[in-house]
């Protein structure tokens, strides 16, 4: 939804964690740049797949804000890391998804 003036969010305005989280959008599945607690997720950059987290003061009126309450992804935001919450389908060039318990060194220690 569009912000309705500067520093006014819409309503049902999906307010940021600091866990991962995803936006569902017409290409799929995007993670917002510079993500940040107790702020907003906003259209940015004049392309639809470019999101990033802004804080409510810095939002300008016609910004597209995320609204919705669900975050399991039911309402096209889902907050990855929550308890008994199924992970949706990602794309997998965008999400990092650690696999094993394996460190980040060649071949791994374990």
């Amino acid at each position: 939804m569009s912000a309705p003036a500067d520093g006014v969010l819409p309503d049902g305005f999906f307010s940021t964690t600091n866990l991962p989280t995803y936006v569902k959008l017409p290409s799929g599945w995007r993670r917002p740049r510079l993500p940040r607690m107790d702020c907003v997720i906003v259209q940015a950059g004049g392309t639809a797949d470019d999101l990033v987290v802004a804080e409510p003061r810095r939002v300008r009126r016609g910004d597209k804000v995320a609204v919705g309450a669900a975050e399991d992804g039911t309402e096209g935001i889902f907050v990855h890391g929550r308890p008994g919450v199924q992970r949706p389908a990602l794309p997998p060039d965008r999400v990092g998804v650690r696999t094993s318990n394996r460190c980040g060194t060649p071949g791994g220690r374990r």
